[in-house]
């Protein structure tokens, strides 16, 4: 035997700590150090997990609903596409062009949505077909 062999095995033979293994477990609660207990720290974690999670799932959950509302723009206004297009050939800027879409298309014209719906109908008017811009939609 070698001699860190012999030496863990009077450890093991002689003491308790095969059995427990003392620590201090130090952290920092509410900014404050503090000792705490296996439970403690668990119920700590847990915690903070929860509230990570939810923090991310709200997060995600306020970005999906941003897109939900892009894309219901983008289905009203490919279903109405020529007026649009024809709106957009006549206006002599994209900025003019956004706020003739919001004055003219009603409560679903928000200033994002109406962006949104610009650059895609000027896809649309660059030669894309409306089989193309329901794809992107469809996709996006």
């Amino acid at each position: 035997m070698r001699s860190g062999e012999v030496v863990l095995n009077n450890l093991y033979s002689q003491t308790q700590l095969q059995v427990s293994f003392g620590i201090n477990m130090v952290a920092l609660h509410h900014g404050q150090p503090k000792i705490m207990n296996l439970k403690d720290i668990i119920a700590a974690f847990v915690r903070h997990r929860r509230e990570v999670v939810t923090r991310r799932t709200i997060f995600e959950l306020r970005k999906a609903r941003d897109r939900a509302h892009i894309l219901e723009a983008l289905a009203v206004a490919l279903a109405n596409i020529d007026p649009i297009i024809e709106l957009i050939r006549h206006a002599p800027t994209p900025a003019e062009a956004k706020t003739a879409l919001v004055l003219i298309r009603g409560s679903w014209a928000t200033l994002p949505r109406c962006s949104n719906v610009l650059a895609t109908m000027l896809r649309v008017r660059n030669g894309w077909s409306q089989s193309s811009a329901c794809v992107m939609v469809c996709t996006t």
